[in-house]
């Protein structure tokens, strides 16, 4: 979620076009400015590519698009920026 002056704006985690919350109201954004392409709107059938390439993986039968050395450095650069956002103006160690 992004917070600025004249609202906020909200990208979902998974084929969907962001949103921005005009006090507690959704609204579409209009993204034509931007080129974005529209997602595939079809999570059954993406979501169990996703399921199946993983679980493909763990046996041994295939790979991941984004095996555990990529993805374990990215959730670990998010939740350090998580952890900052807790204490605003603060030195972690």
């Amino acid at each position: 979620m992004f917070i600025g002056e004249k609202g906020r704006s909200y990208l979902s985690f998974f084929q969907l076009m962001p949103k921005l919350i005009d006090d507690v109201n959704y609204q579409d954004i209009n993204i034509s400015k931007f080129n974005l392409e529209e997602p595939i709107r079809d999570y059954n059938v993406e979501a169990l590519k996703y399921y199946h390439q993983f679980n493909n993986a763990c046996l041994g039968k295939d790979r991941c698009t984004t095996p555990f050395s990529y993805a374990s450095r990215l959730t670990e650069t998010i939740l350090l920026g998580v952890f900052a956002g807790r204490f605003p103006n603060q030195t972690l160690h």
